[in-house]
């Protein structure tokens, strides 16, 4: 399972994301994680970029608190 908003960002990748919607409470929560394959789960937590971000937390399939 990968973090969908890096669990300890980078400084580049916190002023990628900064001022995002996150989901979940904080990093560990569920809301917060999907499953992706070893190569994709190592772009996330390494090399995350805003338009990446985007399209996880945007995706249908992924639940979020109402």
């Amino acid at each position: 399972m990968a973090h969908i908003y890096p669990n300890s960002p980078t400084v580049e990748q916190y002023l990628e994301l900064k001022g995002l919607e996150r989901l979940g409470d904080n990093s560990e929560s569920f809301d917060n994680k999907i499953a992706l394959c070893k190569d994709c789960h190592s772009t996330q937590d390494y090399h995350t970029t805003n338009e990446d971000y985007l399209k996880l937390i945007k995706n249908p399939n992924l639940s979020k608190k109402n």
